[in-house]
């Protein structure tokens, strides 16, 4: 019992550390940056430039874990604009974490 204490313990230890984890404000600026851009071409409708802001190897993991590669948020992006129009965006930038040479970006989107 005493040894899942102590397993428990360092779980938290660990948690905490990653949360405490400070930001760098330069790059806070540049994925604020970057976001403001996506924001603008989503209003203009500017798709080609929305895509070519993006690396083929981009996903992103939403809050329950799950994953989105390039082609498929892409092609989902697509089909949204045909459906919409006068789409908006904002995007507001939570926390950035560098990570394994990865930046991380916690957003929340209006």
């Amino acid at each position: 019992m005493k040894t899942k204490q102590i397993f428990v313990a360092i779980l938290a230890l660990f948690a905490i550390q990653a949360i405490a984890q400070g930001e760098k404000a330069g790059l806070r600026k540049d994925v604020e940056t970057f976001f403001a851009k996506f924001d603008a071409n989503i209003a203009t409708g500017n798709l080609q430039g929305l895509f070519s802001m993006y690396s083929p190897a981009y996903y992103s993991v939403d809050t329950q874990g799950e994953r989105t590669a390039w082609a498929q948020w892409k092609a989902g992006v697509s089909q949204m604009s045909k459906m919409t129009k006068n789409a908006k965006s904002k995007i507001m930038v939570k926390n950035v974490q560098l990570q394994e040479g990865e930046v991380v970006a916690w957003i929340q989107q209006e």
